[in-house]
């Protein structure tokens, strides 16, 4: 009974909105020119009123997560750095401090990375694993992909970067040549 009743109301609602609107432009047509302008003028005030009111708080929001994206990439970035070093200088991170520094990134990744920087890093992840200590050419192919899609994420376009250009700032002037790029 009580579905039933709220059909009916639904019902009457449409209806009372379709006369309505039938009642509004009956009397938009009828009304002078003048009083047609002010109403097309009205509407558009409104609709470009909203419009730059929803454009504002999506530029707002972009903005605070740009912040938030660009701290979490900061973290990789430095991790990467950090063990770079290391491997330099012949020091060591103990595996349970990175781990924590891993884990630290993945959560940030998870709350802020784009689809594409997720999945990337997976590929990442699977290849640090799978790499061959001989050929090391595609661990830098996936770390130049996520360092680009990190920087894509936080709108850089880097269509005019060579290959593996990213990379090679990691890397010596004189170990350029050990890349394929």
């Amino acid at each position: 009974m009580a579905y039933a009743a709220s059909i009916g109301a639904v019902a009457v609602a449409i209806l009372l909105a379709l006369a309505g609107g039938f009642l509004a432009v009956s009397a938009f047509v009828v009304a002078g020119s003048t009083v047609q302008l002010g109403i097309v003028t009205a509407i558009i005030s409104v609709v470009a009123i909203i419009y730059n009111n929803s454009r504002q708080q999506d530029r707002e929001i972009k903005a605070r997560q740009f912040s938030d994206k660009r701290a979490a990439y900061q973290k990789f970035f430095d991790f990467l750095f950090e063990m770079m070093g290391m491997q330099r200088s012949g020091g060591t991170l103990s595996d349970e401090q990175a781990i924590d520094r891993m884990q630290e990134i993945v959560k940030d990744l998870m709350i802020w990375g784009s689809a594409e920087s997720i999945n990337q890093y997976n590929l990442f992840i699977r290849a640090s694993i799978d790499q061959s200590p001989d050929n090391p050419q595609k661990l830098f192919e996936n770390v130049e992909a996520l360092m680009r899609s990190f920087r894509k994420d936080l709108g850089h376009r880097d269509s005019t970067l060579p290959k593996l250009a990213l990379t090679k700032l990691l890397l010596k002037a004189d170990e350029h040549d050990k890349l394929n790029g």
